[in-house]
């Protein structure tokens, strides 16, 4: 599980405030990483901080599948976690051992 140290600095790694908060009261924040789809089904993958109902700052990945509305290609998701790695060494998340509640 990685926990965000930084709010702030979220932005530059591609990372949104999408307006609302949690349950909590805790700002939520997006990053879009893909879609994929198959015939009429779609879902899309995204790094979500603070989700309702977890850990202060815990980063999560979201995968939200729905019906596609039209028929497109669109490729498998494909996303390496170098990004994670990069947040990590420049100190924006780290790296939680507790328990996940």
């Amino acid at each position: 599980m990685f926990v965000v140290k930084d709010l702030e600095r979220l932005k530059e790694y591609g990372f949104q405030t999408t307006g609302y908060t949690n349950s909590k009261g805790r700002a939520i924040y997006r990053k879009e990483i893909g879609e994929s789809q198959y015939d009429s089904a779609s879902a899309s993958l995204a790094l979500i901080v603070n989700a309702d109902g977890e850990r202060e700052n815990e980063i999560v990945v979201c995968c939200e599948a729905e019906l596609a509305t039209d028929i497109k290609t669109v490729y498998p998701v494909m996303w390496a976690f170098d990004e994670l790695s990069e947040m990590l060494h420049d100190d924006v998340i780290v790296w939680s051992k507790l328990p996940r509640p």
